[in-house]
């Protein structure tokens, strides 16, 4: 059976569907009704959508374009509020697109429930698993179809739907029934009209891909599984995951999806804090956090308030409504990727685009055409104290969190506004693409000790037969206000071809020193005063406008500007990837002093001398983990085999008693 994983994952968005028939699929028709039940004879709402005025239900609220959900004057009058409008605006993206079966969304997470009926009036299928139903599971337990074959060329034999590289096998069986695997199911891909969940893109597919037993994972297994879901002919990749570790493996899995045009929405994580929680800090990938009502009788009854668990920074892209925290907002806002993704193939066949959209194009398309939350209040400093002013509520010892003009930490660009997205690039209005890849996010640079550095990335506008100009800025704080950037290089020449590679080389001279009134905004506007945590911090932005000037595309980079006399060069050193275990010192090389040994995520072993250059001989390598060597990023090359995490510390000693000293490391294979 040939790439059976597409048409397996059309029966497992019914894994949602128990009680009743869904509707699949699910047309896109412009007579569809909104949340207020407009216009007149118009199509009802899919049923997991109800409640009446003030009292909806959260698949109504979250989809909602209007304010039908409101019943508080001072949310419905308010512009801050974006009069009440409750959600994402999904409902009235259905009237232009519904998804389509060739979009999968690949959901790493922590497998699947199998409880689908999707071959029960199939006589070839068996009920294998015992659960009363002929599902997906069904046929990776049969021979028959499980033939130790690989049927699609794909490199992964037998991937019949999805994938487990948790224990490296083809069943994603969430064995644990941990279930938020599911969950993320639901929420992106659930088919309409099943009286259940609803997924916002119901006609999209799913493709199931274990890299844990939760949540929780190790960011090797979500690499392989991000290299598979590419493989596997995928279109997004959704991951509510936070792993314990980072790996250059994992960036360069992330680098493979992005090359071939897969969005990866990424959870910001549940601390309420602005930790850095991974994948979400990696380089191309579109991180989300939740915003919701108070869930509490309060005043005002906004729908805009950040929701209680999420975390927040400066490379967050955009809210997303959602109550269980950035694991529903990644899941929601995937199924938004999936109809983005949708209109893009629809437009291609149309004859309005004559190519799919880019990862980066996706991106920019949810960043500009995204609500502003914006609850700052004029007056000096902007960002008033928590107590006062429009961050104001009437609920005890609360505040809103600082959100601003145009992009803030807490909202990132805004609520995403499924409904604009779709309309724009069905209209084939497509903003230009910038990408930064240097700096990273919240790289530390030391200009003053190691002299400029430079800002590196990929520029283009391949929509604009006119062309395109850029610039590059920098400007003080996690979220300058549009006063605070100053041009590094100016708008000028227009171009008419990709431009890849410097983009700016930034001296001590070209960062502003911090004014008072920067200072003081900054810090009316932490989170947390207790912690003063962004006084080094600088942003830069790379803007890309295309001519005749209709589409702005942008990118930045949070960054920390700081000159330390106590930090020895070239420290902080740069691996790739984190040096998770703890060092251990010892001369290995017998000169006398001793060498700082460490192991990483990548499966290497470290030896450094005090000034950073590795002894003779190292870093060492460890053992690959099991992997597909037939995929076509390891078989071309394109990504090196990986090898198991090493996080814990090395040992160092002489064991065979030979005069000379032995490491020993232990990776999270048990090896």
């Amino acid at each position: 059976m040939r790439h059976r994983s597409l048409a397996v994952a059309a029966g497992l968005t019914l894994v949602l569907a128990l009680s009743a028939r869904a509707e699949f699929p699910y047309p896109a028709d412009p007579n569809r009704c909104d949340s207020s039940g407009m216009p007149l004879a118009c199509i009802p709402l899919a049923n997991e959508m109800s409640g009446s005025a003030g009292s909806c239900n959260g698949e109504k609220w979250k989809y909602a374009s209007t304010n039908f959900c409101t019943t508080d004057p001072a949310v419905t009058g308010s512009t801050n509020e974006l009069h009440g409008v409750s959600g994402m605006s999904v409902e009235i993206a259905w009237r232009k697109e519904t998804g389509r079966p060739d979009v999968v969304i690949a959901v790493h997470d922590s497998g699947i429930r199998w409880r689908a009926a999707d071959y029960d009036g199939d006589s070839r299928v068996t009920d294998r698993n015992g659960n009363g139903v002929k599902d997906p599971e069904d046929l990776i337990l049969d021979p028959f179809f499980s033939n130790g074959v690989d049927d699609d060329g794909n490199g992964y034999v037998d991937d019949i739907s999805g994938y487990d590289f948790f224990e490296f096998d083809n069943d994603p069986y969430d064995e644990v029934q941990y279930g938020h695997g599911t969950g993320e199911a639901e929420d992106s891909t659930a088919e309409a009209n099943n009286g259940g969940d609803l997924g916002a893109c119901p006609n999209c597919m799913v493709m199931p891909v274990r890299v844990g037993d939760s949540f929780v994972a190790d960011v090797n297994s979500f690499a392989q599984g991000v290299v598979f879901s590419v493989d596997s002919g995928a279109a997004v990749i959704q991951e509510a995951l936070g792993t314990y570790n980072q790996s250059a493996f994992a960036q360069q899995a992330i680098d493979y999806a992005y090359a071939h045009g897969l969005p990866v929405m990424a959870s910001a994580a549940d601390e309420d804090s602005w930790h850095h929680v991974f994948p979400g800090p990696y380089v191309h990938t579109i991180m989300v956090n939740a915003i919701a009502d108070f869930g509490v009788p309060t005043e005002p009854n906004s729908w805009l308030f950040l929701n209680g668990c999420t975390n927040f920074g400066g490379n967050l892209q955009v809210s997303v409504s959602a109550t269980s925290c950035s694991s529903e907002a990644t899941g929601r806002s995937s199924g938004i990727a999936g109809l983005i993704v949708s209109a893009g193939r629809d437009a291609v066949d149309a004859g309005t685009l004559t190519s799919p959209l880019t990862a980066n194009e996706i991106r920019q398309v949810i960043t500009r055409t995204a609500d502003d939350i914006n609850f700052d209040v004029p007056g000096g400093p902007a960002g008033t104290p928590p107590s006062t002013g429009g961050r104001a509520v009437a609920f005890p010892d609360t505040s809103r969190y600082a959100t601003q003009a145009g992009f803030d930490q807490f909202t990132g660009y805004g609520r995403i506004n499924a409904h604009n997205a779709v309309a724009q690039v069905l209209a084939g209005q497509i903003p230009p693409e910038a990408d930064v890849t240097k700096p990273v996010w919240f790289q530390l640079l030391d200009p003053q000790r190691d002299g400029p550095f430079t800002v590196e990335g990929r520029l283009a506008a391949q929509r604009a037969p006119g062309g395109y100009e850029y610039r590059v800025q920098i400007g003080y704080g996690v979220q300058p206000v549009e006063a605070d950037f100053i041009d590094l290089v100016p708008f000028g020449a227009t171009r008419t071809t990709p431009l890849q590679g410097v983009l700016a080389t930034i001296t001590p001279a070209d960062i502003p020193a911090p004014t008072a009134d920067q200072i003081a905004r900054r810090q009316n506007q932490l989170p947390d005063v207790t912690s003063d945590y962004d006084q080094f911090t600088y942003t830069i932005r790379v803007q890309v406008r295309d001519q005749p000037g209709n589409q702005l595309g942008e990118d930045r980079r949070t960054i920390f500007i700081h000159h330390d006399p106590d930090l020895k060069a070239p420290y902080p050193l740069k691996i790739g990837g984190d040096g998770a275990s703890s060092p251990a010192l010892a001369d290995l090389d017998g000169d006398g002093k001793a060498d700082i040994v460490f192991g990483t995520s990548d499966g290497l072993v470290y030896a450094k001398h005090a000034d950073g250059s590795d002894v003779a001989g190292w870093p060492a390598a460890g053992d690959t983990i099991p992997f597909n060597p037939g995929s076509p990023a390891f078989a071309s090359s394109t990504i090196a085999a990986p090898r198991g995490a090493i996080l814990a510390s090395v040992a160092i000693g002489d064991i065979d008693g030979d005069g000379y000293l032995d490491v020993v490391a232990a990776d999270m294979e048990g090896k």
